[in-house]
Parts: structure tokens; C-alpha cells; sequence
């Protein structure tokens, strides 16, 4: 099992509507609005490193969503 962050930025006055958006996707266990340089932060889980990738991509295609930053961890 990996472990993830997705961090993302996002346009201004969107960042409550897309960390609820991105709470609905599979995969994502919690997804809040933060204060600072980013908007979101989600916290992911997925078999591999692949299916981390692929709700990366879904995360980015979020309205509102304009970057994203990746952080993982191995569950080994």
C-alpha cells in the first residue's frame, strides 16, 4: 500500500469547493482547505505507485485545481 499527499493550488475563492470535490474521488481518505502558499491538501491511498499517478491526474483535473505537488510514502 502507498501513501500519499496531493498539495495542491488553486484559482482563488474555489479551494472549498475543490477539497470537496477531491474528497469524493476513490482513493482519497480526507481532503481539507489549509491557509498558506497551498489551497488543499489531500491525503491518498493506492495499491502502487501507478494508481497514485492515476488519482493524481483525476485530483488535476478538479475545477478550480491550477497545480499540484505529490508527496509519497511506501507502505513496505
Amino acid at each position: 500500500m502507498v501513501r500519499a499527499w496531493i498539495i495542491m493550488q488553486t484559482e482563488p475563492g474555489t479551494a472549498a469547493e475543490a477539497a470537496r470535490t477531491v474528497g469524493q474521488l476513490s482513493g482519497v481518505t480526507a481532503a481539507e482547505q489549509v491557509l498558506g502558499h497551498y489551497d488543499v491538501i489531500a491525503r491518498v491511498t493506492g495499491h502502487d505507485l501507478d494508481e497514485v499517478g492515476r488519482l493524481a491526474r483525476a485530483v488535476q483535473l478538479v475545477a478550480g485545481v491550477t497545480r499540484t505537488l505529490t508527496c509519497w510514502q511506501d507502505g513496505k
